[in-house]
């Protein structure tokens, strides 16, 4: 939502200097984002910024940085609140598995489905986020657990291609997803959202914008470039399953 706040052509048109806070939450926030934030509202650089992250299943709320925050860690997505611990189950090399959280807010489980797991034993909620927290208690977050392509073995965070692409100046929105493959098992496959005010890139030009930074495996090998914006589902999370069903009924 805050991207195509910024991308609207009548931005401009509206007085903002009075605006005080704007919190942001559901996902990373780039320091692309924040400059860009700080540049068209330049009232906001000093203060104001903020990161959440939570879940329905958590009652809320579970970490928040500020605007220091945000710009000593970029992409975090801040630090636990006092009553909510935060641990990573089974942690890869870089430190990254699944985040459980245990609060007192902490749902007891789904209504209907009394052996779920969701909420183990222990109280601690599974929340299939995937993330890794430093040692000074900063959680960031890397992605959903089903959030990866596995292409001829090699496996994909789609938020880090994600975050590639949207380095390009020319892209608003971007979401890549696997599809079923006959040999590889899964392709990766991109949908962006070009400015309005600017000429679309072509596959070529984001291709050569991601080669180098993203591994060889990891550029997807099919794209749609459009001026929409992407699908979302309730509480503005990009509807994949609608665009991976889109990419596979194009054959």
């Amino acid at each position: 939502m805050a991207i195509r706040l910024l991308a609207h052509p009548d931005f401009e048109s509206f007085d903002l200097s009075s605006l005080k806070s704007w919190p942001l939450g559901g996902a990373p926030v780039t320091m692309d984002l924040l400059d860009r934030i700080r540049a068209k509202l330049p009232n906001l650089r000093q203060r104001g910024l903020s990161n959440t992250w939570g879940m329905t299943e958590a009652g809320g709320f579970l970490t928040a940085g500020d605007a220091r925050d945000l710009t000593a860690h970029p992409g975090t997505v801040g630090r636990p609140y006092g009553v909510v611990e935060l641990r990573i189950a089974e942690p890869d090399a870089d430190g990254v598995g699944e985040v459980l959280a245990r609060s007192p807010t902490v749902m007891n489980g789904y209504a209907g489905l009394p052996d779920d797991e969701t909420v183990d034993a222990d109280g601690w909620l599974h929340t299939g986020d995937l993330g890794h927290l430093t040692e000074d208690g900063y959680l960031f977050i890397d992605g959903r657990s089903k959030d990866v392509v596995i292409r001829g073995g090699e496996n994909i965070a789609c938020p880090h291609v994600e975050a590639a692409i949207a380095t390009h100046p020319a892209i608003v929105e971007v979401a890549a997803m696997g599809i079923p493959h006959p040999e590889l098992g899964e392709e990766l496959v991109a949908v962006v959202v070009h400015r309005s005010d600017v000429e679309p890139p072509s596959e070529a030009d984001l291709v050569a914008h991601v080669t180098g930074v993203l591994s060889y495996f990891a550029v997807p090998t099919r794209w749609e470039i459009r001026a929409e914006p992407l699908p979302t589902l309730a509480g503005e999370k990009v509807d994949k399953k609608s665009l991976a069903r889109a990419f596979r009924a194009a054959g």
